[in-house]
């Protein structure tokens, strides 16, 4: 498993999904919020990561973004 530390921390391994609740709670986090786009809970891995943790609100709405045309 490879792990980056800066700012947050990353982790990168095969069913790192798996390890949000042991790693969440390590960090004393009770009520996670998943902050996301329409696109990303359109494929699913919204809906699975936020079964895997108790609490955890979804928050969907950020807003689509598009470059400035120059």
């Amino acid at each position: 498993m490879s792990t980056i530390n800066y700012l947050t921390r990353i982790e990168f391994a095969e069913g790192a999904i798996a390890r949000l609740p042991e790693l969440l709670a390590g960090l004393g986090v009770k009520s996670p919020l998943i902050a996301t786009d329409a696109g990303l809970v359109a494929t699913g891995l919204v809906a699975k990561v936020a079964d895997l943790l108790e609490n955890a609100t979804v928050f969907a709405e950020t807003p689509r973004t598009r470059p400035k045309r120059r």
